[in-house]
């Protein structure tokens, strides 16, 4: 789920982060073959950009929670699940407190580990005319995980239809709070307040990260919040 979920974001910084034609085309005049032009020009100049998204797809899933909780069915335990079954269900602050340090830790090794390999953002190419010469694997890759993804949705609409009553009643039960009553709001009602999150995180952090990205040398302090616990911010404001 997780490459899934991550794979196009990876094949979009590295479309942003292509080599300019002029580069290629001189390597090409001077005898270099396709292979050695991938690893010997591209890959270079691309690996700063790669190393960054890839940091924060590692940051995005070592915090994942709801996505293990339920494809794991319980039987996959990670930092993130633990922190929660501590904090919320067991009561034993002290054990999450030690979990999200451990947690936080675990980001200030993943970026002392990139910035010494030097993943650092790579400038994008702008107007300059860029090579755009697709492979066969490459386009093997796309069609397989297009495949997977089609596969996954055509799953979950098939489930729709077969499952229970049908598939008009199953959307119309996403209004609802499920047998007798059991959630606190319904699945709409959800959506309807992830989506007022997403634009409200996005009004306050946007500046904020426009103004962060200007300084020279980016703080840690500025990027920790990547790594630690959402349960903890949430008891944090929750406390607060």
């Amino acid at each position: 789920a997780h490459v899934l979920m991550n794979a196009g974001f990876m094949a979009r910084v590295v479309s942003a982060n292509q080599i300019p034609a002029d580069q290629l085309e001189a390597a090409s005049l001077d005898g270099a073959s396709r292979v050695r032009k991938r690893f010997a020009i591209e890959l270079p100049q691309q690996l700063a950009g790669m190393l960054s998204a890839g940091l924060l797809v590692a940051l995005y899933s070592a915090t994942s929670y709801g996505l293990v909780l339920t494809l794991g069915a319980g039987k996959v335990d990670t930092l993130e699940t633990e922190i929660a079954t501590a904090a919320l269900r067991d009561l034993d602050l002290n054990f999450a407190l030690t979990l999200a340090l451990l947690q936080t830790a675990l980001t200030l090794c993943f970026f002392y580990l990139a910035r010494s390999i030097g993943a650092e953002p790579a400038p994008l190419f702008g107007e300059q005319e860029t090579a755009s010469n697709g492979s066969k694997l490459g386009g093997l890759l796309a069609a397989l995980l297009l495949a997977a993804i089609v596969i996954v949705f055509a799953g979950v609409f098939v489930r729709a239809i077969t499952y229970g009553p049908g598939l008009v009643e199953n959307f119309a039960n996403l209004a609802g709070r499920g047998g007798r009553e059991i959630l606190n709001i319904s699945v709409a009602e959800a959506a309807l307040n992830s989506l007022r999150n997403l634009i409200v995180a996005a009004l306050i952090a946007l500046p904020i990260a426009w103004f962060a990205a200007g300084r020279k040398r980016t703080s840690y302090l500025v990027l920790l919040p990547i790594g630690i616990s959402p349960v903890v911010f949430g008891l944090v404001f929750l406390v607060l």
